[in-house]
């Protein structure tokens, strides 16, 4: 047996429940025997059962000894209550239950009490104790929103940058005096009492990692790209140049217990109310790309999966990067920008195109222009044009000294990626009348540009002849006098079976059957080798003969005598 504190004896007169309930509109805690409470649910059992939820408050009460305490009960059942004696121990039988009954409410029940658990008051003549009735939290919403439990918050919901939580107390007996909040262990004090809000800001202690993937640019892998992706009408999407990928961020989450408490005027404090729920941060919120290196940015479309389009304008120069940022302002860009050059030509167009304005340079002279469509890596398997260094030397030599006019026809333009082909036939004018020669150019896409790298011909007009077929031997001067020292220039041209001038160092030799020449081996420069004749003393016809490995030719030149010097007049 427990026993009670000394408490201030009353003395409660019988009255039928439902005669109370009329006279009070309050709720109103009775003292009455086991006897009258059993009675009482007995008599209420089926309201009880049908509407438990409603009509009773608090535990589930404890009807030990209540059979046992009917039968002592039943002798004083008419009899007014006897005054509880504190100072006694209160015997199993005879234990006092609390009845809590609202006027406006039909039938409702508290938990049941023991006197030294229960906070009241003695109010009055009818000795009635009336129950102190607790605050209670209601109506708590964070960020704006009605609490559910495990509630996922995202930076977009914080008010600038707080966390909210807001919320009603339910005043009971007494005012209410303040709120409380244990966040995470720490305790805060709300703003406002009946209606109350508290704000803080959660702590971000890591920068999330952002990553932006698998660029595409029109279907080409942006990763994959060299120096500048060529794009021309035939690659365009919609007539668009459409850039696309994927971004990623590493989501941070922040787990919060926050404990509730609203406590009136008496410190007496509510029910806690914990709340439970998630920060989550780092999550992206936009993905911006650029077409010109960073100088401007658009916004794409989607965050995970993002494309960016734009129209293009031909002949020009793109350079595409992209970045992300994600909702607590962290950012990441690409760190390399992609060129991309885009044409209204297809890359076959292209190509016609730079192998004409190649054959134009050479038949013009024009070095620069020449090499402008000419490789570094530039090679064949034939002599004078083995690389680049050598096809730059044969070419000063040919615009120096040569005739570079040469008819042609394209018979086919292939391009495939990086790499194209022109075929084509062609002749050289001055000593022929149709297509005799089939060649290949060979061409590789750098720089905007199709360069030529490889030549197969072995005929082909770029390089120079080193194998004679024909000799014109011409003299400035072809009469002379024959004093033994009158003097001509011979000059012989070299040419090959298809009329062009031979190259330089091959040896040409000079001889006569009257004078002299000096000197009478040369070395061809440019095609072409002189010499110096000079007469003699003889008169007549001196023949010239100029030979090159087989083939020989030889010219004549008159020798005439001295004229005698005038007789002296008298």
């Amino acid at each position: 047996m427990k026993r009670l504190k000394k408490k201030k004896q009353f003395q409660k007169k019988k009255v039928p429940v439902e005669e109370e309930i009329e006279k009070e509109e309050k709720i109103v805690e009775f003292s009455i025997s086991s006897r009258s409470y059993l009675d009482f649910v007995e008599k209420h059992k089926e309201k009880i059962s049908e509407e438990p939820d409603e009509k009773i408050r608090g535990e589930k009460i404890d009807f030990t000894g209540l059979e046992e305490a009917r039968k002592k009960e039943k002798k004083r059942e008419k009899e007014i209550l006897e005054p509880i004696d504190w100072d006694e121990e209160i015997e199993e039988d005879e234990k006092t239950f609390l009845l809590q009954i609202s006027a406006n409410a039909d039938i409702k029940f508290s938990k049941s009490y023991e006197a030294e658990k229960t906070d009241t008051q003695v109010n009055g003549e009818k000795g009635e104790r009336v129950s102190i009735i607790l605050p209670k939290i209601e109506k708590v919403k964070i960020c704006g929103e009605d609490y559910s439990s495990d509630r996922k918050i995202a930076v977009n919901d914080l008010d600038n940058g707080y966390i909210t939580i807001s919320g009603t107390v339910r005043k009971g007996t007494y005012s209410i005096s303040k709120v409380l909040l244990g966040i995470n262990g720490e305790e805060s004090t709300a703003r406002g009492k009946e209606e109350w809000e508290y704000k803080f800001k959660p702590q971000i202690d890591v920068s999330p990692q952002i990553s932006i993937e698998d660029i595409l640019i029109n279907n080409f892998e942006a990763e994959d790209i060299e120096d500048t992706l060529y794009l021309d009408v035939s690659n365009l999407q919609n007539n668009n140049i459409i850039v696309s990928g994927k971004a990623e961020s590493e989501m941070q989450e922040i787990r919060y217990e926050i404990v509730v408490k609203g406590f009136d005027e008496k410190g007496n404090e509510s029910k806690p109310l914990t709340l439970n729920f998630t920060f989550q941060y780092g999550i992206l919120k936009k993905v911006e790309v650029s077409s010109n290196d960073g100088a401007n940015w658009n916004d794409a479309q989607g965050i995970d999966s993002w494309t960016y389009s734009f129209k293009p304008i031909d002949k020009s120069t793109y350079f595409i990067t992209a970045r992300a940022f994600d909702d607590v302002g962290n950012t990441f860009q690409i760190p390399e920008s992609y060129e991309v050059y885009y044409s209204n030509l297809t890359k076959e167009q292209l190509l016609r195109q730079d192998f004409e304005r190649l054959m134009n340079a050479y038949e013009s002279k024009s070095k620069s222009a020449f090499f402008q469509y000419i490789s570094e890596e530039f090679h064949s398997n034939y002599e004078d044009i083995r690389d680049y260094n050598e096809l730059e030397d044969t070419i000063d030599e040919k615009f120096l000294y040569s005739n570079t006019n040469v008819d042609y026809k394209i018979d086919d333009v292939i391009a495939s990626g990086e790499s194209g082909k022109v075929l084509f036939s062609w002749y050289y004018p001055t000593v022929q009348k149709n297509f005799t020669f089939q060649a290949e150019f060979r061409f590789k896409f750098f720089d905007k540009n199709w360069k030529l790298e490889e030549v197969i011909d072995e005929d082909t007009f770029l390089k120079l002849s080193k194998e004679p077929a024909t000799i014109s031997l011409k003299s400035d001067k072809y009469e002379l006098v024959s004093n033994d020292k009158d003097t001509a220039i011979i000059t012989a041209y070299i040419y090959d079976k298809n009329g062009r001038q031979i190259g330089s160092g091959v040896i040409v030799n000079f001889s006569a059957d009257i004078g002299l020449l000096e000197p009478s081996t040369v070395y061809t420069e440019g095609g072409s080798a002189s010499t110096t004749y000079k007469s003699g003393v003889e008169s007549g016809e001196a023949k010239i003969v100029a030979s090159c490995g087989d083939v020989e030719t030889s010219i004549i030149i008159k020798l005439k005598p001295e004229s005698p010097p005038p007789f002296p007049q008298e």
